[in-house]
């Protein structure tokens, strides 16, 4: 980030990923990409859940309850037993089932984003992986929704209210070509 201008009108960015280098960048217009269509389907999620962020927390917390995921953020409901059989692996052990429900309640018509991005909270390694049929094929992780994903939700929130973000869905070659530079835009492709 030292080697960016300092000055950016349209920041650019063909590899867009989880957003970690936009949510950290100054620019008046944000025109993003990515060839995961799940990705950008989460982003538009999430951009939108932004102006209503309590809703989306209270949608996620009651998924959360339904489903009966651990959730440190609001209490540790992890039994002790499982905590001392399972030291580094207790998470996984008990949001297995649940974790694989919603992975299986998913699959069936892959419309529900809220699904998805919970898929990705209790995931293992918190990454997106589809089989060749477009089914969502990872395993539980170790991971729980805690106090630090809420945190990083917050900020994403905050950040994307404030900021212009036209997201696309395209191999990166396509998405460059489609783009006229002005001055003072900044291309992130290297």
């Amino acid at each position: 980030m030292p080697y960016f201008p300092t000055q950016i009108n349209t920041y650019i960015e063909p590899f867009v990923g989880g957003g970690s280098v936009f949510l950290n960048i100054n620019a008046q217009k944000f025109v993003l990409n990515d060839i995961d269509k799940n990705m950008i389907k989460l982003h538009n999620y999430l951009c939108t859940c932004s102006s209503c962020p309590n809703i989306f927390f209270e949608q996620i917390i009651n998924r959360i309850l339904e489903l009966g995921l651990s959730r440190s953020f609001m209490e540790d409901i992890v039994p002790s037993g499982l905590k001392s059989e399972y030291p580094k692996t207790y998470y996984a052990k008990y949001n297995k089932e649940s974790y694989a429900r919603l992975r299986d309640e998913y699959n069936k018509n892959k419309e529900n984003v809220l699904d998805l991005y919970l898929l990705l909270i209790y995931g293992f390694n918190r990454i997106l992986r589809f089989n060749s049929k477009g089914d969502f094929n990872l395993p539980v992780g170790n991971v729980d929704f805690n106090k630090n994903v809420v945190n990083a939700l917050e900020t994403y929130f905050k950040n994307v209210c404030s900021k212009t973000i036209h997201f696309f869905n395209f191999d990166y070659k396509e998405f460059v070509n489609l783009l006229t530079y002005k001055e003072n835009d900044f291309n992130n492709i290297l």
